[in-house]
């Protein structure tokens, strides 16, 4: 077990999405589940997107006082906008509340799919889909969580020096951000 963490949270807008981070976490921080800390999005209680923008800088305020014992990983989908636009909203959260921005030594991660997680699950468990189309209610997978298992250990092993480039943009970016947590 590792002892670089004490803990890793994961913010994330969706149940789906935090679980497919923290079996990735597990995996590739050697951490069992009482180091993670999964805060998930409450159902029905308003956008998601924006509960998780709200919380944002309170936990990489958190981070920082804990310093490097204490990792995160946030999960924001694009939907049809530009990933940058989604890490410019975080950024922002942090300006706002008076922070500074994201030092690239912060083991602060953000994962961020391109429309929605549904894309990153077909493409790690082998369905071939693009950024453009919405996987989700093509229903391009019949059981997406029953994929989430499998597309963490293939996200594992895309994070792994030499791994080959995934097709996706919003992965290649998020490979390399949640490559942050283990420098």
């Amino acid at each position: 077990m590792s002892d670089r963490f004490a803990e890793v949270i994961i913010l994330a807008e969706d149940e789906r999405s935090g679980n497919l981070l923290r079996r990735y976490v597990l995996r590739a921080l050697n951490l069992d589940n009482r180091r993670i800390r999964q805060q998930i999005a409450p159902s029905g209680k308003g956008d998601a997107k924006q509960w998780v923008l709200g919380q944002y800088s309170n936990e990489v305020s958190a981070v920082r006082k804990l310093h490097r014992k204490t990792g995160l990983v946030v999960h924001l989908d694009a939907d049809t906008d530009p990933v940058n636009r989604r890490a410019n909203q975080l950024a922002a959260a942090l300006k706002a509340s008076g922070q500074d921005g994201r030092e690239s030594t912060e083991r602060v991660s953000h994962a961020i799919p391109r429309r929605e997680t549904e894309t990153w699950l077909c493409v790690l468990t082998g369905v071939q889909v693009d950024e453009e189309t919405d996987c989700k209610r093509k229903r391009s997978l019949p059981d997406f969580d029953a994929a989430v298992q499998r597309a963490a250990l293939k996200l594992y092993e895309q994070t792994r020096a030499n791994a080959p480039a995934p097709g996706l943009p919003s992965l290649a970016t998020a490979i390399s951000e949640l490559q942050r947590l283990e420098a």
